[in-house]
């Protein structure tokens, strides 16, 4: 008699969890919500951060958002479609939505430009409810 289905998908998701904690490699993974403004995904700067373990810095007189992490210090600035990653500028696509009290990050082409830049991997997971992301090191 064959397993069902799901024993099987159960037991590969074991086997890949045991081999993966046997390897010293079990990072933690943190969730992110996903806030749907305008049909398009956004994640929220402050919970990204504090899922992260992220330093935060508002410039209230200019109403930015400074992001640092070991070595990254990302700027985000409302109502703009760029954002600064130490020296380099980065081009979103869409702007960051800023309601007065929390910064909202396009998810695409922001999760592009983590990925890219070495920092936690992030990627949207399969309800596309959620941003994944290792925890840091």
């Amino acid at each position: 008699m064959k397993p069902s289905f799901s024993k099987r998908i159960n037991s590969v998701v074991f086997c890949i969890f045991s081999l993966s904690v046997a390897m010293g490699q079990s990072d933690e993974i943190s969730k992110t919500k996903l806030y749907v403004i305008n049909d398009n995904k956004y994640i929220s700067a402050l919970e990204y951060a504090d899922a992260q373990k992220i330093h935060t810095i508002f410039y209230e007189d200019k109403e930015k958002l400074e992001l640092r992490f070991q070595n990254f210090k990302l700027l985000i600035s409302p109502h703009s479609s760029f954002i600064r990653v130490n020296e380099n500028i980065y081009h979103m696509y869409l702007p960051v939505i800023y309601n007065g009290n929390d910064f909202f990050i396009p998810a695409d082409p922001f999760l592009g430009i983590v990925n890219d830049i070495g920092m936690p991997n992030a990627l949207m997971d399969s309800s596309e409810n959620y941003i994944l992301t290792t925890s840091p090191r």
